[in-house]
């Protein structure tokens, strides 16, 4: 019996150290996993549960709204799945799917971009002052320019001098886009300024940033200063007029209202889409497969669209 025993405590013990006690990670974690795993609608819980998480990053933001994006498209509810890919790139406008998703999930992501296309994402605008004398207590202006799906509850000011630590600065409450001022406290030393603003969900998570502690923002002593760019569709052609984000267009080509979405923004035409894009590649592969003979010389080819 005693042998038994042993042989027993020393096998939960090779158990216990091949594979050791898996601790629970954060909920998007979890959604990820269960994401993986298929199974669907728990992943779509714990991304829910990840959105109410404090200090949540743009990125695991934009990925929580990428899975529930995917995990409603998978359920069939392709409207709902197209909300929640417009957040997603309300949030990260460049934002792309892996290319391993199949076109039925990802039809609603397409119909959402087209829909975002003549609207504008998050967006911050920061002015830095002309010239300062004194930053104690100094006033910085920001401007939240859009906010499409009236996601932003406050504003915060992040800063540090002569590269010291980053404190928290000012935090505001926002009453949607406009114009918001953040001040610099009056016990602020003397030296370099560097500062970046942080726009922040109902739960703390932080949803855009204007500079950031690796490319800050500076006022430099005597007034010299650095400014980054922050308008994330600086430089980029314009298109269409300006548009409510949240709504779409809402208009035909000649300007009068429309009641149903056009072919090319529902999800039916971008999972076709998807599926002609897959199945042309099997043509291809298919029809040089059945071709035989010698292949050296010029070939004939007929294509035929049915």
């Amino acid at each position: 019996m005693r042998q038994l025993k042993t042989i027993a405590l020393a096998t939960c013990l090779v158990l216990s150290w091949i594979a050791p006690p898996v601790l629970a990670g954060p909920a998007l974690d979890k959604a990820l996993q269960l994401y993986d795993d298929m199974e669907l609608g728990d992943a779509l819980k714990e991304a829910r549960k990840a959105l109410l998480e404090e200090g949540m990053q743009p990125a695991d933001i934009a990925k929580v709204y990428e899975i529930q994006g995917l995990c409603l498209s998978g359920m069939g509810k392709s409207d709902q799945a197209v909300k929640a890919f417009r957040r997603l790139l309300a949030v990260d406008p460049d934002h792309q799917l892996s290319g391993d998703v199949s076109p039925k999930l990802s039809a609603p992501f397409y119909q959402a971009q087209a829909i975002a296309k003549g609207g504008k994402p998050l967006t911050l605008d920061h002015k830095a002052p002309a010239e300062v004398t004194d930053k104690k207590g100094l006033e910085l202006s920001l401007s939240l320019a859009a906010d499409p799906f009236a996601m932003v509850v406050e504003l915060r000011l992040r800063f540090r001098v002569a590269g010291g630590p980053w404190q928290d600065g000012e935090t505001v409450t926002t009453n949607g886009p406009g114009d918001y001022t953040l001040s610099l406290p009056d016990s602020v030393g003397e030296g370099k300024l560097e500062y970046y603003f942080e726009a922040l969900n109902a739960h703390r998570g932080v949803l855009r940033r204007v500079g950031g502690e690796s490319e800050p923002l500076a006022l430099e002593p005597g007034g010299v200063r650095t400014v980054v760019a922050v308008d994330p569709d600086a430089g980029k052609p314009k298109t269409g007029s300006a548009v409510d984000f949240d709504k779409g267009s809402g208009l035909r080509d000649d300007g009068d209202r429309k009641d149903e979405p056009e072919w090319y923004e529902t999800w039916w035409f971008w999972t076709a889409v998807g599926v002609a894009v897959v199945g042309t590649g099997v043509g291809v592969g298919v029809g040089v497969a059945m071709s035989g003979g010698d292949l050296s010389g010029p070939q004939d080819y007929s294509i035929q669209i049915r």
